[in-house]
């Protein structure tokens, strides 16, 4: 029930690490915090091994991973 701030995201390449993102895909927008992880065998990294993330704030939901079909739409800026 709370209401955020959030800045438009558009074709910037991926936000900072930590960031709180607002993704949104065929099911919807929810807000998400910005990671990496490494790339598990068979899965291709970045330069450093590392797969985008986009981690749940609520740990009963599981990790998105940013190419399966959605995109970020803005990025947090404050709780109004």
């Amino acid at each position: 029930g709370d209401t955020i701030i959030v800045r438009r995201w558009q074709d910037q390449g991926f936000p900072k690490k930590g960031t709180l993102v607002v993704y949104n895909d065929a099911h919807g927008a929810t807000l998400k915090e910005f990671g990496y992880r490494k790339a598990k065998p068979g899965e291709e990294g970045d330069t450093f091994n590392n797969i985008p993330v986009l981690k749940s704030l609520n740990p009963a939901f599981r990790e998105v991973q940013t190419m399966e079909g959605g995109r970020i739409d803005a990025v947090f800026v404050e709780l109004v």
